[in-house]
């Protein structure tokens, strides 16, 4: 890590050549300061015979303070909390018990929408329109 603090790297055999850089950032502040990066390069190779990659380009524009980073983007898909609907979450119990006098045990499983008991924004009743219901097994 010494190396790069000290600028011991400088030389690298890969490194682009410090007046190519030059030439490239005297020309965006004479001719393109207007044009996005991207554009730019475009013009570069096309009119001046630049031959340096378009990131190292664009580095140097950031590094040299002619060009602001873009802003980050929120996230494609964002998370959010599901939309409570009547329904989504129904509590059932089912246990064998003798309900009325006279009769067998039976089993009776009532539903319960748990939307209706947590304040819900909606006072939709639960009607045999829009709650489907079980017959006979």
């Amino acid at each position: 890590m010494t190396g790069w603090l000290t600028g011991a790297w400088a030389g690298a055999p890969r490194r682009a050549p410090e007046e190519e850089l030059e030439r490239m950032l005297g020309l965006y502040r004479d001719k393109y300061a207007d044009f996005t990066v991207k554009h730019f390069h475009e013009q570069l190779q096309k009119r001046h015979g630049y031959v340096l990659g378009y990131t190292v380009t664009k580095l140097a524009l950031h590094a040299s303070g002619l060009v602001r980073k873009a802003p980050k983007r929120s996230a494609h898909r964002k998370k959010r909390p599901r939309r409570p609907l009547l329904g989504m979450m129904l509590h059932q119990d089912g246990s064998r018990h003798v309900w009325l006098e006279g009769l067998p045990a039976m089993d009776l499983i009532p539903s319960q929408s748990a939307l209706l008991h947590r304040g819900s924004r909606t006072n939709i009743p639960l009607t045999n329109q829009n709650c489907p219901r079980i017959v006979a097994i």
